[in-house]
C-alpha cells in the first residue's frame, strides 16, 4: 500500500512538473514571438572593433586613453576548441542545440525564484547572456528575462553558433584588463594563440578551463585575485568537460593536477596614456557606478567621458597640499608624514574642480585615494549637517534662538570650557560649544535629523543613533568628497545636485548615454541663508578665521576628531565655502597611535590656513577657466576632402605637425585618430552628406593644441554601366553650403520649487543610551555644436578622386540637464526612541572647534 502511494505521489509530482513546463513554455513562446516582429536587431554592437576610452578635462584636453588591441575580433576558426568546450560545457550545455533559449533551464530557475521569492537565478543561454550585455541594462527582473530571450531569438536566427560562441568570448571581460579571449591569453599567459595551440594537451586544457570559468565573476575568480575560489572555479569546468565527453578520463585527471600555469604577474600592456591618474581614477569609479560594471572594464568599454576637472585648480591645490610648512608637527620625529586630502566642488552644479588625496603627489594609478576612499571621524565640522541645519529645517529655529549650555545628557557627558547658561544657535557655533550642539540634536530628534542628512548625501550605518553624533561621533566617519557634497546645500540656497565629475557620456555607437541631474531642492532657501551667515562668523570671528580669504565671503567650519590613544588629535578638517566653490581639507595619520598624532595645541587653525591658500589662488582662477572653456588659444589648420572612383570611402588630408595625434570626427562623432596628415574612413555610403573636423593633441600633454575647420562633402549615387571605352572624367569639386552653428551657452539656471511642508520634531528627552562610539574632541586655538551640413552636393564622377570645400567653425558644445524638486523627509521620532536605557560607564565630550 505505501509503495502503491509512494509511486501515486511520485507520478503525480512528475504530471504537475510537465504541465508546468508546458504552460512555461507555451507563455514564453508567447510573449517572445509577440515582442520578436516588433524589434530591429542592430548587428554593429555585436562587432568587435578596438574602440578607446577617452576622458577630457573642462577646457576638452585629453585627460586619458585607454585603447591599443584590448578588444579586438577573434574568428571562431582561430579560438581554441578546449575554450569553446569549457564554456559550453559550464554556460550552456545545449548550446549546439537550442534556438537561443531553453526552456528546461528556466524552468529550473523559476523553480528556485517562486521559493525565495527573487530572481535571482539566471537560466540564460550563452545568447542571452550575450544579448544583456550588449543590448540590455543591468539587471534581473521577469521583463529584462523576456527581453533576452527576443533579443536572443533574434540573434540566433540572424547568424551561425559559430558566430554567436565567437561574439560571446570576444566581448566577454576576465580581469586583469583583459577584453576578449584573445588579450585573456595573452594577459595570463604571455601567449599568442598560435603558441597556446602548439603546447601540450593537458596544459592547453588546464589552461582553457581557468579562461572559461573566469568570467562569472572576473574579480574574484581570477588567480591573482583570490587563488582558492579559481581554482575550484577551474576545476568544476574541467569536470563539466569530462561529464560532457570533451575530454577523457585520463585528461581530467591530469589536467587537475595541475598549477593554474600562468606568469607570476599578469602581462598588462602599459599602453595607457593617463594624465592627473588620482583624478581618472574617480572618473571611472563614478562611471562604474553608472555603468554597473567594474572599472577595469569600463576602462576598455569604448565610452567617451567628458569631465569638470579644472587643471589650474589642480595645480594650485597640489602646491600647497605638499607644503609642509602648511601641516602639523609629528611628535614621534620619524619618517611617517601627516597625511592630507582636499576636494573643491562647484556648488551651482555639483562639479567637481579637482581633488587629491595625499600629501606627496600620486602617480601610480588606481592607488588609494583618501579624499574620496578614507573615512574619518569629522568632528564639529559635523555640527552644521547633523545638529543646526535640521533645527533651522524645521522652522522652529533660527540664529537667535536660545540653546542651552548643557552638559549632562543622562550617562552621557561633555565638557565646554567657554559655555555656559545660554546663548544664541548663532554663538554657539562661532564658538564651536558643543553642549548646545547635542542639546539642539536632541530637541530636534536623531531620526529627524538623519533623514535631513541623507538628503545632503551622507549614509550613515544602523549604530549611528545616539548623540555622539552630534560632535561627529559616527562608526566609520565621512570621506572629504561626502563632506564637499553636503555642504553645498548650504552655499546653493537649499539646492544640491550629486558631486560629480562627468557632464557627459558618450557609448563606442557616439550615442548619449548619461548626463548629470541638474541641483534639486533638498532643503529651505530660507535655511540654507540662516546657516550660510552663521558660517560666515566662523571664519570672521571664530574658529576659522585662518581661512579668510581678502575679498571674498569665505562661510565655514572647523573639525577636530581626538586621537583614541589619549594623546592629541587624529583628524582635523576645515569645511569652507563661497557662491561657486565649496572645498574640503583635511589632515592627519594613516594610523593614529600613541606615537603619532596632531598635537594637543595643533587643531583645526591648521586646516582652515591650508583651505585659504588652496581657496585664494582657486577663486583667481576660475574666472578664467570658465573664460578658457569658450575662448581658448587653439591653432587654426584646414582640410581637404577627397573620395574614391567608387564614392565608398573618403580620405581626410591636412598640414602634418610633428609630436601631436590627431582626432578624427565624423558628424561630430570620434571615428579614428592618426599620426600624420591623412585618414581614410571607409565606412560611408553612396548619396549621404558627411561633415569632418580633425582635432590635434600634444601626444605628451594630452593638450588639445589644434582644431581644423568643419568640411562636409556629399557621396554621389554609384551607377552599375556596362563596361565601355570612357575617357576619364574630369576632376569636380562638390559644392558646399557654410553656416557657421551657433554657440551654446551653459545655462546653471534652475527651477526652484516652494518645499514641501515639514512636520514638527518632537522635543521630549531622550532615553539614556547603552553605548556610544568614541567621542570627537576639539581644542580653541589661536587664529558641437550641430554640424555644418546645409545642402552640401558632389558631382557625380568616375576615374579620380574628388575634392570635397572646407568650412570654418569655432563652435563649442555643452551638455544640458534637467531640474526636479526634491522631496524632504517627514519629521522623525523624537531621539529617545533612539535610545538603549543601560550605559556601564559614562563618557565625556570635551570642546570641538
Amino acid at each position: 500500500m505505501g509503495i502503491r502511494n509512494t509511486t501515486r505521489s511520485i507520478f503525480k509530482a512528475a504530471m504537475i512538473s510537465l504541465l508546468f513546463t508546458a504552460i512555461v513554455a507555451s507563455l514564453t513562446g508567447l510573449i517572445v514571438n509577440q515582442r520578436f516582429a516588433s524589434i530591429e536587431l542592430d548587428g554593429e554592437k555585436l562587432r568587435i572593433e578596438p574602440k578607446p576610452t577617452r576622458i577630457y578635462d573642462a577646457q576638452g584636453n585629453k585627460m586619458a586613453e585607454f585603447e591599443k588591441d584590448r578588444k579586438e575580433m577573434t574568428p571562431y576558426s582561430e579560438i581554441p576548441k578546449e575554450i569553446i568546450e569549457g564554456v559550453v560545457a559550464t554556460e550552456d550545455r545545449e548550446f549546439f542545440n537550442h534556438a537561443g533559449v531553453n526552456v528546461r533551464t528556466i524552468f529550473r530557475a523559476v523553480l528556485v525564484d517562486l521559493r525565495s521569492g527573487s530572481f535571482e537565478q539566471g537560466g540564460s543561454t550563452v545568447t542571452q547572456q550575450l544579448a544583456k550585455g550588449i543590448y540590455l541594462n543591468p539587471g534581473k527582473t521577469l521583463d529584462r528575462k523576456i527581453q533576452e530571450a527576443v533579443y536572443a531569438t533574434a540573434i540566433e536566427k540572424e547568424y551561425s553558433k559559430q558566430d554567436i560562441i565567437a561574439f560571446y568570448l570576444n566581448h566577454n571581460f576576465y580581469g586583469q584588463r583583459a577584453y576578449g579571449v584573445k588579450n585573456a591569453i595573452k594577459t595570463y599567459f604571455g601567449m599568442t594563440i598560435e603558441e597556446f595551440e602548439k603546447q601540450d594537451k593537458i596544459d592547453r586544457i588546464a589552461r582553457s578551463a581557468l579562461l572559461a570559468g573566469i568570467p562569472q565573476s572576473p574579480s574574484v575568480l581570477n588567480p591573482y585575485a583570490n587563488k582558492e575560489q579559481a581554482m575550484q572555479r577551474r576545476n568544476t569546468v574541467l569536470t563539466n568537460m569530462y561529464v560532457r565527453g570533451y575530454i577523457t578520463r585520463e585528461e581530467y585527471e591530469a589536467a587537475k593536477t595541475k598549477d593554474f600555469l600562468v606568469l607570476q604577474q599578469p602581462k598588462i600592456a602599459d599602453d595607457e596614456q593617463i594624465h592627473y591618474p588620482e583624478y581618472v581614477h574617480y572618473v571611472l569609479s563614478e562611471a562604474s557606478k553608472i555603468l554597473d560594471m567594474p572599472i577595469e572594464e569600463v576602462m576598455y568599454s569604448g565610452v567617451t567621458l567628458y569631465t569638470s576637472f579644472e587643471p589650474e585648480v589642480y595645480k594650485a591645490m597640489r602646491q600647497h597640499m605638499s607644503d609642509s610648512s602648511l601641516y602639523p608637527t609629528n611628535p614621534a620625529g620619524d619618517d611617517q608624514k601627516i597625511q592630507g586630502a582636499s576636494v573643491f566642488v562647484n556648488p551651482q552644479n555639483g562639479e567637481i574642480y579637482a581633488m587629491t588625496g595625499s600629501r606627496d603627489e600620486i602617480t601610480q594609478f588606481l592607488s588609494f585615494n583618501r579624499s574620496f576612499q578614507a573615512k574619518r571621524g569629522p568632528g564639529s565640522s559635523f555640527k552644521p549637517i547633523m545638529d543646526y541645519g535640521p533645527a533651522l529645517e524645521t522652522g522652529k529655529w533660527n540664529p537667535y534662538s536660545t540653546v542651552q549650555c548643557q552638559s549632562s545628557f543622562g550617562t552621557y557627558f561633555v565638557k565646554d570650557h567657554n559655555c555656559s547658561g545660554s546663548k544664541s544657535m548663532a554663538e554657539a557655533l562661532r564658538l564651536s560649544n558643543n553642549g548646545p550642539a547635542v542639546w539642539m540634536l536632541q530637541q530636534v530628534g536623531i531620526n529627524y535629523a538623519r533623514a535631513y542628512v541623507k538628503r545632503l548625501g551622507i549614509e550613515l550605518t544602523d549604530n549611528d543613533i545616539y548623540l555622539p553624533i552630534a560632535l561627529g561621533g559616527l562608526e566609520y566617519g565621512v570621506t572629504p568628497l561626502e563632506m564637499a557634497d553636503a555642504y553645498q546645500v548650504f552655499a546653493n540656497g537649499g539646492k544640491r545636485a550629486e558631486a560629480h565629475t562627468i557632464r557627459r557620456m558618450v557609448n563606442y555607437l557616439d550615442e548619449v548615454v548619461y548626463e548629470p541631474e541638474q541641483p534639486k531642492q533638498v532643503i529651505r532657501a530660507e535655511a540654507a541663508d540662516q546657516m550660510k551667515s552663521m558660517l560666515r562668523s566662523v571664519v570672521t570671528n571664530g574658529t576659522g578665521r585662518n581661512a579668510e580669504v581678502p575679498g571674498y565671503k569665505i562661510s565655514g567650519k572647523t573639525g577636530t576628531n581626538e586621537n583614541p590613544s589619549g594623546h592629541g588629535n587624529k583628524d582635523i578638517w576645515f569645511a569652507g565655502f563661497t557662491d561657486n566653490m565649496v572645498g574640503i581639507v583635511w589632515m592627519g595619520f594613516d594610523n593614529a597611535d600613541s606615537r603619532h598624532y596632531i598635537p594637543s595645541g595643533q587643531t583645526s587653525y591648521i586646516a582652515a590656513k591650508m583651505f585659504g591658500e588652496i581657496a585664494k589662488d582657486t577663486l583667481k582662477i576660475l574666472p578664467k577657466a570658465k573664460i578658457t572653456a569658450k575662448q581658448s588659444n587653439v591653432d587654426k589648420i584646414s582640410i581637404e576632402l577627397f573620395r574614391n572612383t567608387e564614392g565608398d570611402q573618403v580620405t581626410v588630408k591636412w598640414e602634418d605637425k610633428p609630436g601631436l595625434k590627431y582626432e578624427i570626427r565624423r558628424n561630430d562623432a570620434i571615428i579614428g585618430d592618426s599620426l600624420d596628415g591623412s585618414y581614410t574612413d571607409t565606412n560611408v555610403k553612396a548619396e549621404k552628406t558627411y561633415t569632418y573636423q580633425v582635432v590635434g593633441f600634444n601626444e605628451k600633454t594630452g593638450e588639445k593644441v589644434l582644431e581644423s575647420n568643419k568640411s562636409s562633402i556629399q557621396l554621389p549615387k554609384v551607377e552599375v554601366k556596362p563596361a565601355v571605352d570612357e575617357k576619364p572624367a574630369v576632376d569636380e569639386k562638390p559644392a558646399v553650403e557654410e553656416t557657421p552653428p551657433a554657440t551654446k551657452e551653459e545655462d546653471d539656471a534652475t527651477e526652484q520649487r516652494p518645499p514641501t511642508k515639514e512636520e514638527t520634531p518632537q522635543t521630549e528627552a531622550p532615553k539614556q543610551s547603552e553605548t556610544q562610539p568614541q567621542k570627537e574632541t576639539e581644542t580653541d586655538s589661536p587664529k558641437t555644436t550641430t554640424p555644418s551640413t546645409g545642402d552640401a552636393t558632389g558631382a557625380d564622377s568616375k576615374g579620380t578622386d574628388l575634392k570635397g570645400t572646407e568650412q570654418k567653425d569655432n563652435g563649442t558644445k555643452e551638455g544640458t540637464t534637467q531640474t526636479e524638486t526634491g522631496q524632504t523627509p517627514s519629521n522623525g521620532d523624537n531621539n529617545s526612541q533612539n535610545q538603549k536605557v543601560t550605559e556601564p560607564q559614562p563618557k565625556t565630550e570635551t570642546n570641538n572647534l
